[in-house]
Formats: structure tokens, sequence, C-alpha cells
């Protein structure tokens, strides 16, 4: 079944609703890192807004061996069952984040929550390969 996954590119129909779903998934992540921004503010963080990339990257270092260098397209070059584990994944963030802060967990100690789900997840899915090359081309 990935083999039918993997061999959609961004032209394909599957490929486009996969990369909707995540597009709406990311849309949901990003207002719980928000949240998660503010509460580790009212605890003392003075760089919390860097948590909306330092979650994107480790989220990323969790699924995928990453080997181009500009993040905000690393989405075009997943197939489509790499951006089902991403949109899983980006739900695993949220899960975590919202667990830890209703926990009232210090900041820091949500984030590691955060980390530490995210590592189980990929360590479930397994890390795929992202080139520069697009999956049509791949």
């Amino acid at each position: 079944m990935s083999e039918i996954f993997q061999k959609q590119n961004s032209t394909s129909p599957v490929w486009q609703v996969f990369r909707k779903q995540g597009q709406m998934a990311r849309f949901e992540e990003i207002g719980t890192i928000k949240e998660f921004v503010e509460y580790a503010t009212k605890q003392g963080s003075k760089n919390a807004k860097r948590y909306y990339c330092i979650i994107t990257k480790e989220t990323y270092r969790a699924l995928f061996q990453i080997q181009q260098n500009d993040p905000n397209t690393i989405r075009e070059l997943l197939d489509a069952m790499q951006l089902s584990f991403l949109q899983s994944a980006e739900y695993v963030v949220r899960n975590a984040l919202i667990a830890g802060m209703a926990s009232n967990l210090y900041y820091k100690d949500v984030y590691q929550l955060c980390k530490k789900r995210l590592q189980a997840f990929g360590e479930n899915v397994g890390v795929t390969s992202v080139t520069n090359k697009p999956p049509h081309l791949k």
C-alpha cells in the first residue's frame, strides 16, 4: 500500500488531498503552539516565540532525514505517505501541548513531553529521506 502513496506527486489528486489535509492539521497545530507560546511567556520564557520553529524542526527531525536546505519547501518535496505521517505528527504535537498545559506543567516540561511523543511516533513510523527532488522525479 505504501507504494501507492509513494508514487503520488504534486499533480496527483491523492497527493493534493493529503496536502490539503496537512495544511489544516498545520493550521490547528499553529493555533496550539500560539497558546503554548502565551503559556510559556506567562511562566517567564523570554524566547517563547522560538517554539514555532523549534517544534517544527523537531517534528521534521523525528520523521525525516532532510537532504536540502530550505525548510519552507519541505512539504512540497514529500510524497503522500510522508504527508500523512507529518499530519499525524502534527496532531501528536498538538495533543502533547494541550495535555501538558492542562496538567499545568512547567513550559520546559511541556516541550519535553512534546519532544518525547514525537520521537516515539517517529520510531513507530520510521524515518524517511527527503531530497531536493519532488516525489515524481525520485
